[in-house]
């Protein structure tokens, strides 16, 4: 999956469900000025659990 379809997918997903979108958002701001160490904790597992599927990804595009 390239960068420009991922992000183009997470908009579609965004716009729509706003109501969800808008949910997940007020609550990774609050988590941001309450518990910011909590924030970044599920920034980073967040980020591993995106390369990992996007290493599966490549990885089975390849036929590996």
């Amino acid at each position: 999956m390239d960068a420009n379809e991922l992000i183009s997918y997470i908009i579609k997903l965004a716009q729509e469900n706003t109501a969800g979108s808008i949910a997940g958002a007020f609550i990774l701001v609050i988590l941001l000025f309450w518990r910011p160490k909590l924030f970044f904790i599920l920034l980073g597992v967040t980020a591993a659990a995106i390369g990992v599927s996007h290493l599966f990804s490549m990885l089975a595009s390849t036929g590996l």
